[in-house]
């Protein structure tokens, strides 16, 4: 049953990919909704009599230099580190027609159906119009608003589920256009399906460290799985599907514009990635060698919580706007904070380190991102504390909150808890993890 199922599913969507792409004729969607639900009379496929998981997480990460310089396509080093958000989806044979995407975070649970997520043909149509995935490449939707397509999306959805259902129809529509699958694809398979998306984060929210990131990078993880699910149940799976790191990064990047509206695409990439990594633009990173691990031991790294949450989005305008009033200022600034990225990542693979050299890049970094006005007076305290006891404090991520970024050497461990004690802040040990997302389980059938 499964063989002539696939062999039919498999001919119909050559044959409508076919019409589409070489003959340019229009084809019709009612004589193949027709064949489609006649191939799909002996579903499901492969049957599935017990709940079935995909468990994955992705861990949050610092900036040790670059941050906001890097969003003008200037380098930064930052690292993941061992604060994760966790996903777990589960498949269970029975109809639902809906989703349940649980937030614990946000104590949020809720069901969505299959009506509201799954967008009408125009969603499609647009994606086709604006030539987005020509050559099945995804690198023109980097540089889409968006909020083209968000407006699409019913007004009357919560707005915690509108990321969500932006990107499960962004990677459907996808899918859909390089296979030619035929929209009825989904809507039968959640006749014998319900799928439930459960993410929890112990990474802050609002914090700079790279909360959003590691939730799309997850979110997007099982929406990768959920489509790789379906599809692989109709051997629509070509070469084409078998690049996963590949469309998570990129994918992941999209859904990251929905919270930042144009990121550097650094959070979704060391999270991906792991380790400690200088980076500029999307693709274009390089691991940091072991030597350099071992050179940050050094210090122990410390996350201090200035108790100010803040909008990365909102920070990263003030950026744009000081750029705008002060250009040379500016742009000398992010030059120079460029330069110290580079001495840096010098420094840190040298078999000369110095602790000394390595405070003072990071006290003129902290310096430059206060000439660009991410810094406040609470930060700007924290961080001179510290420097008066020889510990090279800045902010990470976005500034003007969340938390500061401690290298504490060994020999100043004391000092510290004397000053984290007496001015009562809250501060919590970090380290940085080679591992970067990472699948714990996964017994669903399909592409891994």
């Amino acid at each position: 049953m499964k063989f002539r199922i696939s062999l039919v599913a498999k001919f119909l969507c050559q044959f409508q990919m076919r019409c589409i792409y070489i003959w340019h004729l229009p084809l019709s969607n009612a004589l193949i909704g027709v064949l489609w639900r006649k191939t799909l009379s002996g579903f499901p496929a492969v049957s599935v009599n017990k709940q079935l998981y995909f468990k994955c997480k992705s861990p949050g990460k610092i900036i040790i230099s670059g941050e906001h310089a890097v969003v003008y396509d200037m380098k930064a080093i930052a690292c993941a580190i061992n604060l994760y958000t966790n996903c777990n989806l589960t498949i269970i044979q029975g109809k639902s027609h809906k989703v349940k995407l649980i937030l614990r975070n946000l104590e949020s649970s809720l069901d969505i159906d299959i009506n509201k997520l799954i967008l009408s043909e125009a969603y499609l149509e647009l994606l086709k119009n604006n030539k987005i995935f020509e050559e099945y490449e995804l690198s023109k939707i980097f540089d889409l608003n968006i909020f083209q397509f968000i407006n699409l999306i019913d007004a009357k959805i919560d707005k915690k589920t509108i990321q969500f259902v932006f990107l499960f129809n962004i990677i459907y529509a996808y899918f859909r256009i390089i296979t030619g699958a035929n929209e009825n694809i989904l809507w039968d398979f959640f006749n014998y399906y319900t799928f439930e998306i459960d993410i929890f984060s112990e990474i802050p929210h609002g914090a700079g460290l790279g909360s959003s990131a590691a939730f799309t990078i997850n979110l997007t993880a099982a929406i990768l799985k959920i489509i790789y699910f379906v599809f692989a149940h109709y051997d629509i799976h070509n070469n084409i599907l078998d690049k996963y790191e590949y469309y998570l990064n990129s994918f992941s990047y999209i859904g990251e514009k929905y919270f930042h509206n144009k990121p550097s695409g650094l959070d979704n990439t060391v999270s991906l990635s792991g380790g400690a990594i200088v980076y500029q633009k999307m693709f274009m990173f390089q691991m940091l060698p072991d030597h350099a691990y071992h050179n940050l031991k050094n210090f122990n790294i410390y996350l201090i919580d200035s108790k100010l949450r803040r909008d990365t989005q909102h920070f990263i305008e003030i950026v744009r706007s000081f750029k705008e009033k002060h250009s040379k200022v500016f742009y000398n600034s992010i030059d120079s904070i460029n330069c110290l990225v580079e001495e840096l990542s010098n420094l840190l693979v040298s078999k000369e380190f110095r602790i000394e050299e390595f405070n003072d890049i990071i006290s003129i970094n902290q310096n430059l991102l206060d000439i660009i006005q991410v810094s406040t007076i609470e930060l700007d305290n924290i961080v001179n504390c510290l420097k008066n006891v020889g510990i090279a404090g800045k902010i990470t991520g976005a500034g003007g909150g969340g938390f500061l970024l401690a290298f504490v050497p060994h020999d100043r461990m004391g000092v510290f808890q004397e000053i984290i004690e007496k001015n009562g802040y809250y501060a919590h040990k970090c380290e940085i993890v080679k591992r970067g997302f990472e699948i714990i389980e996964d017994s669903i059938i399909g592409l891994k």
